[in-house]
């Protein structure tokens, strides 16, 4: 099984919400300088992003999903999407890096720099969305939340990054729970194929797990 794939996300982590309350900051304004990369004594504990096209303030929105931060505000478009809401404040960055913390994990912040969200205790994922169709030099976003979500490349493309990353999986595996999985993921494919999804990245996939994707019913011009 090969695959040869350009991963949508970037820097996937899980962290655990203990406290209800979240904060997105440049963690330059809160851990000490160090001269090993990434260069701050940022704990093992606060997912941190420095690849989303370096400093500036930004935007914080929320839907009932998730958490975007909108480090490129002209992929994401937040007028188009009523379903986020505008947080208030904005995050500054100075060092190029954003993190993710617990509140009460962060000592305090510079005024005006940093937004703050509730979350229900629990554990979640922080990643960044890159648009890959995109040649601007920002074109990566950063979210929060209990699962995956992609926004910059489609209606299909949360499903497909879930295919992805399971295609991934099943290289790794070997005998019946290989076969089982690759199975599965097979006729996952073959579904959004025959729904009309037409994904580049969906012929990658079905590539990468030995099948040939079959013909879409032609329909009836009027």
């Amino acid at each position: 099984m090969s695959l040869i794939l350009h991963m949508r996300t970037r820097g996937e982590t899980e962290f655990d919400v203990r406290d209800g309350l979240v904060v997105c900051f440049d963690p330059m304004f809160a851990f000490a300088a160090t001269d090993v990369e990434p260069f701050l004594q940022i704990p093992t504990n606060v997912p941190f992003f420095d690849n989303f096209g370096g400093d500036g303030s930004f935007n914080v929105y929320r839907s009932p999903e998730c958490v975007v931060i909108d480090t490129a505000p002209r992929q994401f478009r937040a007028k188009t999407r009523p379903e986020f809401e505008k947080l208030d404040g904005r995050v500054g960055v100075d060092s190029g890096t954003i993190a993710f913390a617990n509140a009460s994990d962060v000592p305090a912040l510079p005024d005006g720099l940093s937004v703050s969200f509730h979350l229900a205790p629990g554990t979640y994922r922080a990643w960044s969305e890159h648009n890959e169709n995109s040649f601007a030099d920002r074109r990566t976003i950063l979210a929060v939340g209990p699962t995956v979500q992609l926004f910059l490349a489609g209606a299909d493309a949360t499903n497909i990054n879930e295919i992805e990353t399971q295609v991934a999986k099943a290289i790794r595996m070997k005998g019946e729970q290989r076969i089982k999985l690759v199975s599965e993921l097979q006729q996952r494919i073959v579904d959004l194929h025959m729904q009309g999804c037409r994904d580049q990245r969906l012929k990658m996939l079905a590539d990468a797990v030995k099948l040939t994707l079959p013909r879409r019913p032609r329909t009836k011009s009027k």
